[in-house]
């Protein structure tokens, strides 16, 4: 990413961190002449400038396994700040060559993570890496060499200009992401949504950008191809052959900020942090960026925010940038069409008191042992006198801090909510998100009126009041603990307690209430039911195959682990059922030909997924569901004897089966004068209905009529045609649309 700098052996010019520089009046001689054509006169071999003071890092030092010079940090972050983002480390000596570090995490843990750190002076211990690396094994800060030059301190309040650098890529010259009037209106801009009028807001109006420029567009002198090689760009030649681009036209020590805008994608990411340079005469930390092409303004308010010294805020989870809570995490919040960029938001309240833009009179370190009731402003546009923050010890390297968030103005008209958000900060500030489902955006994050945060094991409470016109009642114990209240389970479906049949499916949805936080589970029992539990707010259908009594039970839990004492239970009756049973899939009706009897229901029971129906086919429209959800049921009783054909009417090719209805004959067998009764059915024909009854005698080869109209259940039969095997069907028909069903299976009785 940072490779070494060379010094060039031509009189009049220097080469500094890769990039030229004319000097004197070699600049007015040379002033036609482009900057690669010195160059290729230059032998590039590496030099050894001579450093003054004791501190440099010479070649010795590094042999001996030691660096010395400023520790800064840059950070990349991708397009929509969709996947993780990238932290380099890096180590500027007095030659102005950059180191790329390799440190461990625990070692940075013992300076703040890094931060403090942060534009410092270091003396490095460890060793070089065969990729050029240096993995660092210690840190010492070290004061600066006396006859160095002086380095002006990044500064956080009052006027902190950007100048802000358009170059493109010597093989893409005709491209410009945008005009370089919509990076001034963006930079210098004193109005909303533009970053100066944003930094004043954000600062409490303790720093702005007045001063700011943009220059450019300037042409690099290589392809993109060279700064970008593969994977990683060079950070180091992209910032040098910029900067040299627009060295004659820019006075940079007149800036505390360089903003490097280029018009194409660089590698991973745009890129912020700090770097120490040596321009004009003046060696001094900047405020440092890499835009890509697609940076916006939300990108360039997270970027600038890593070249003032923040790092990201998280949820508790991976990768960094998933709150919405805080520009330095997630910046694509809202998206304005009319400035045809996403719009920022604020930063939290812990990276404000970093900067020094919280007044100590307004944050508040709880002591221990103590209940304190305070009114806590929103981070935006706050109220003026009451605390902006609240901060309480954990241990002696991590602490919560309480902030209040609402929606107001340009910045935080959007973010998740209104509520009061706790961050646990341990090196990086992560959102409290106590149900740990990868969303801090969601309810479990927002702590609203009524609610209370808890840590036992730190014994600290953070309970919500009263909302005010600018935030909130907060009433905050450290050393203690405020009481937790149980949660309430509520059972929304079924309403009432249910009785079904076997096979018959239950839709269950729950609710849960707590009056002092969120619930972060739920907990469901279906004895007898399949599926017999679930964890899930509202699981769905539940069947049931067996008959008798079951009590379906629900329960929910608040994230201290409190669950409600009297569970919501329903009772579910499962009958015992002498109905014929059908179960309608996506698949197919099982059984497809269902045998029944004389006024014997028959149920369809609708599993889905899909949606299903069951239609006469007969044209009588006897019967008919209906479209059918999953988990519901239909019945029709069947009277009279014969043969029923139906289908589903949305999928009549893979759906479609019978209901068979036979009759019945008593005795089963007699002699020629034995009076046989025919039952064609268990009732009389419905209103418009009749019954016909057919016979085939011995010997004959086909059915003729008997008892044609009836309405009538039944009738007596004496053997007609002597000995022999007598066999009688039946049917229902509507003479009003002369349809009928089809006749029943034959049945027979012998004559002797």
């Amino acid at each position: 990413m940072f490779a070494q700098s060379r010094s060039s052996r031509c009189p009049g010019l220097s080469l500094f961190s890769g990039g030229f520089r004319v000097k004197g009046s070699v600049r007015c001689v040379l002033v036609t002449i482009t900057l690669t054509m010195l160059a290729a006169a230059c032998s590039d071999k590496p030099t050894q400038p001579e450093v003054s003071g004791s501190e440099a890092g010479s070649p010795s030092e590094t042999a001996r396994g030691e660096l010395v010079g400023w520790f800064h940090t840059v950070t990349g972050d991708p397009p929509g700040f969709r996947g993780a983002p990238r932290v380099l480390r890096h180590l500027i000596d007095d030659r102005g060559r950059s180191t790329e570090l390799v440190v461990d995490p625990s070692l940075l843990r013992q300076h703040a993570g890094g931060r403090a750190l942060e534009r410092k002076r270091v003396r490095l211990q460890g060793r070089s890496l065969p990729d050029g690396s240096f993995q660092v094994t210690g840190i010492r800060s070290t004061s600066s060499d006396p006859s160095a030059p002086a380095v002006q301190a990044l500064g956080q309040t009052g006027a902190f200009p950007y100048i802000t650098v358009l170059c493109k890529f010597a093989d893409a010259t005709n491209v410009e992401p945008h005009p370089a009037g919509t990076y001034s209106l963006w930079m210098t801009s004193t109005s909303a949504p533009y970053l100066d009028h944003y930094w004043r807001e954000q600062s409490y109006g303790q720093m702005n950008k007045g001063g700011s420029q943009v220059a450019g567009w300037f042409t690099l002198p290589r392809a993109r191809s060279f700064y970008v090689p593969g994977a990683d760009a060079n950070l180091e030649a992209l910032a040098n052959d910029c900067l040299n681009a627009a060295d004659a036209a820019i006075s940079f020590p007149s800036y505390h900020g360089i903003n490097l805008q280029f018009n194409q994608r660089l590698d991973c990411c745009s890129w912020g942090g700090t770097r120490t340079l040596t321009r004009d005469g003046q060696t001094k930390h900047y405020a440092f960026t890499w835009m890509a092409d697609w940076a916006d303004l939300a990108t360039y308010a997270h970027e600038e925010g890593h070249s003032l010294g923040l790092s990201h805020s998280s949820g508790p989870y991976i990768p960094e940038n998933d709150s919405r809570w805080d520009v330095m995490s997630n910046p694509n919040v809202f998206g304005d069409v009319t400035v045809g960029s996403y719009i920022p938001q604020h930063t939290i309240s812990w990276h404000k008191d970093l900067l020094g833009w919280v007044a100590a009179s307004r944050k508040l370190t709880p002591a221990l042992g103590t209940t304190r009731t305070i009114t806590l402003e929103r981070v935006a546009q706050p109220g003026a006198g009451n605390y902006l923050l609240a901060q309480i010890p954990i241990d002696n390297s991590s602490f919560y801090t309480v902030e209040a968030r609402q929606f107001v103005g340009s910045y935080d008209s959007h973010v998740p909510g209104e509520a009061v958000v706790v961050h646990r900060v341990e090196g990086m500030a992560r959102v409290v998100d106590v149900d740990q489902d990868g969303n801090p955006n969601d309810d479990a994050a927002m702590w609203t009126p009524g609610e209370t945060f808890t840590d036992a094991t730190a014994k600290v409470s953070v309970r919500v009041g009263a909302r005010t016109t600018s935030g909130f009642q907060v009433t905050l114990a450290y050393g203690t603990v405020l009481p937790n209240h149980p949660p309430n389970a509520t059972i929304n479906s079924p309403v009432d307690n249910v009785t079904i049949q076997p096979g018959q499916s239950v839709s269950f949805a729950g609710a849960g209430a707590d009056p002092d936080g969120p619930i972060v589970a739920y907990s469901w029992s279906f004895p007898g039911g399949n599926p017999s539990s679930s964890g899930g707010q509202s699981p769905g259908l539940v069947t049931y195959s067996t008959a008798g009594t079951y009590t379906a039970s629900f329960n929910v839990t608040d994230y201290q682990g409190a669950t409600d004492p009297t569970p919501a239970t329903r009772t579910i009756t499962v009958q015992a059922s002498t109905a014929v049973l059908v179960s309608v899939s996506d698949v197919a009706f099982t059984p497809e030909v269902a045998a029944s009897a004389q006024g014997r229901r028959v149920q369809w029971n609708f599993k889905g997924p899909g949606s299903h129906n069951a239609t006469d086919r007969s044209g009588m429209g006897l019967f008919g569901s209906g479209n059918k959800a999953p988990g519901t049921s239909y019945s029709f009783t069947f009277l009279g004897a014969g043969t029923y054909k139906y289908k589903c009417t949305l999928h009549p090719t893979t759906h479609s089966g019978s209901v068979k209805v036979p009759l019945q004959i008593t005795p089963a067998a007699g002699g020629v004068t034995t009076r046989f009764t025919v039952t064609w059915a268990s009732a009389a024909a419905p209103s418009g209905y009749v019954y016909d009854v057919q016979v085939k005698r011995p010997g004959a080869t086909s059915f003729v009529n008997w008892k044609v109209g009836q309405t009538a259940r039944s009738g007596s039969f004496v053997p007609d045609a002597g000995a022999g095997r007598y066999t009688f069907r039946a049917r229902l028909r509507k003479p009003a649309v002369a349809k009928a069903s089809v006749y029943s299976t034959g049945k027979s009785i012998g004559v002797s």
